[in-house]
């Protein structure tokens, strides 16, 4: 628990004061105290507030801030209600609320992801994993109201529990994953995969304790679809709704190809130049990691990691590759087993400089992913 909670502190301190200094510095924070808090309200941050506030119905057809148009219904509801419950409860703005979220669960999942890194590569290279993931360049979404936090506490406390045999908690983690972010529900499979390997493969030695790996899931995301369904007459809504987004089911090697090209065109001209590139290494090194842990690491790292890349390089833009990348857990933990000393070091002294340069986009109201 210690390294993550330092991990935690460090990583929390040091994105609000780089926030704060983009958004203007000390004097900002002196005559506008609040600025402490609404540097973080930006893209869907705000989408999860409205959410929280007013109910999906009310934000179906909402301007973003771009002035395009977009659906809540892509916004899956477990974040916006443990907003609302929390504000309740406190009697907190549904902003503080949102930030303190992400707080309280940021440490538990810190913790969670150096206990399961630390089960699966020992010690040392848990530490190690710990490490990079605390200062990849989107780590700071983990502070932001975005729901990473909570979302990387229930994918690592599923992959625990089912690495410990406890499939009760790793079903209704993998469930509730379901709900905070569709594509995490790719934990449920790996979690299904565990269960199988903790019983040799055998369709005879599996016992009815193996709902547990699915049925949680089928249920927050059946409450989920009911609920559309009531609402707006369209169960899969939420599916329907990333189109609002330029979303589209394509095949892997048409997202990396938009993504290069808008490398190449806007190289020179635009600084989300280098955010695009960063976006498709990602994908790249999700990639890699997939078939590095079909070699060597757990069957359910390598199903997580290539269910994770099918999701995100079908959709048809590379957006937020690099975000989606936290709650990958085998991500961190192979690169911990296959990087060397100066190479950890390079990738750390990379990853915070960009970073800082992806958090200075961030609260400015440039696209960061």
């Amino acid at each position: 628990m210690l390294p993550a909670a330092i991990a935690a502190a460090v990583l929390v301190v040091c994105a609000e004061v780089i926030a704060v200094l983009y958004a203007g510095g000390p004097g900002t924070v002196v005559a506008h105290p609040e600025t402490l808090l609404t540097v973080w309200r930006r893209y869907d941050a705000v989408w999860y507030l409205r959410i929280a506030s007013d109910g999906y119905p009310a934000h179906v057809h909402d301007p973003s801030e771009r002035g395009s148009f977009g659906d809540a219904t892509a916004f899956p509801p477990l974040f916006p209600l443990a907003i609302r419950g929390l504000a309740t409860v406190l009697h907190l703005p549904l902003l503080a609320a949102a930030l303190l979220v992400s707080l309280l669960t940021l440490v538990p999942a810190l913790a969670l992801f150096h206990r399961l890194a630390s089960l699966d590569a020992g010690r040392h290279r848990g530490r190690l994993a710990l490490l990079l993931l605390a200062t990849t360049p989107a780590a700071f979404f983990l502070v932001a109201p975005y729901g990473m936090g909570l979302l990387l506490m229930l994918v690592a406390g599923a992959l625990l529990a089912a690495r410990l045999r406890h499939w009760a908690i790793a079903g209704v983690c993998a469930g509730l994953a379901a709900v905070c972010k569709i594509y995490a529900g790719a934990v449920v499979a790996a979690v299904l995969v565990e269960y199988m390997q903790a019983h040799d493969w055998s369709f005879r030695r599996v016992r009815a304790d193996v709902a547990w790996t699915f049925m949680p899931a089928l249920l927050t995301v059946g409450a989920w679809a009911a609920y559309l369904k009531i609402t707006f007459d369209d169960p899969l809504r939420f599916l329907h709704a990333e189109t609002a987004w330029d979303r589209h089911v394509v095949a892997p090697w048409t997202t990396l190809w938009n993504g290069l090209h808008q490398v190449f065109t806007l190289w020179g001209h635009n600084s989300i130049a280098l955010v695009r590139l960063l976006e498709v290494v990602s994908m790249l090194l999700l990639l890699g990691v997939a078939l590095d842990a079909a070699r060597r690491m757990r069957r359910s790292d390598a199903v997580l990691a290539a269910l994770a890349f099918i999701a995100i390089s079908t959709s048809g833009i590379v957006d937020s590759a690099h975000r989606y990348l936290i709650i990958v857990t085998p991500v961190y933990v192979s690169l911990a087993m296959i990087l060397g000393r100066r190479a950890r070091l390079a990738v750390v002294a990379v990853s915070l400089v960009l970073g800082v340069f992806l958090l200075g986009r961030f609260v400015t109201g440039a696209w960061a992913g």
